[in-house]
């Protein structure tokens, strides 16, 4: 597998959401200014308006799918840095148990032409032979529950216990971690 330079950190991914949610707030108190001195409001805003809802609705809607649409670009780069360190671990042939066993997945895979797993092959294999970070990855396996939830449409109630996931929450859980993690791709 070839790696590629498209991948987006989780830096440009925090600076893209403060700058993105800045420039929302400013946009909401122009629209609100607008709507207090009762001025014509951008057609966009007059459209959604018409199909049905408050303002303040459509407002408060375009703020939490900002927040929403962050997390899953937060998290997509996290798992694109495991990938990526699973990948030189394989290809280096690193001589830890950690990259050993990612050898071992990648040979298995190969031979039985099965795709790799992010949760199964690869966060499996961090909770099993690098053992000081098995409570951060069980976290993380949680929290791509919420992941997949949004890509695959949130059709369906998710079983997400009593976690709400929102983005500086997420970003502070694994910032930490990221910075301790000893990955071969940074």
């Amino acid at each position: 597998m070839n790696l590629t330079d498209a991948t987006i950190s989780v830096e440009k991914v925090l600076l893209w959401y403060k700058v993105t949610e800045e420039a929302t707030m400013q946009y909401q108190r122009q629209i609100k200014m607008l709507v207090r001195d009762s001025l014509p409001l951008p057609e966009a805003i007059v459209s959604a308006v018409n199909v049905g809802g408050e303002i303040e609705d459509l407002l408060a809607f375009q703020r939490n799918e900002l927040e929403i649409l962050a997390v899953f670009d937060y998290l997509s780069a996290l798992e694109a840095l495991f990938c990526k360190d699973y990948q030189i671990r394989v290809n280096q042939k690193l001589k830890d148990p950690l990259s050993r066993h990612f050898r071992d997945i990648a040979k298995t895979r190969k031979d039985n032409d099965t795709r790799l797993g992010f949760e199964k092959d690869i966060l499996s294999g961090w909770k099993e032979h690098a053992p000081q970070f098995k409570d951060i990855v069980s976290k993380l396996i949680s929290v791509f529950k919420y992941r997949h939830w949004v890509a695959h449409g949130r059709y369906w109630l998710p079983k997400l216990g009593s976690n709400k996931y929102d983005f500086f929450g997420i970003v502070y859980l694994f910032e930490t971690f990221t910075n301790e993690f000893p990955f071969e791709c940074e």
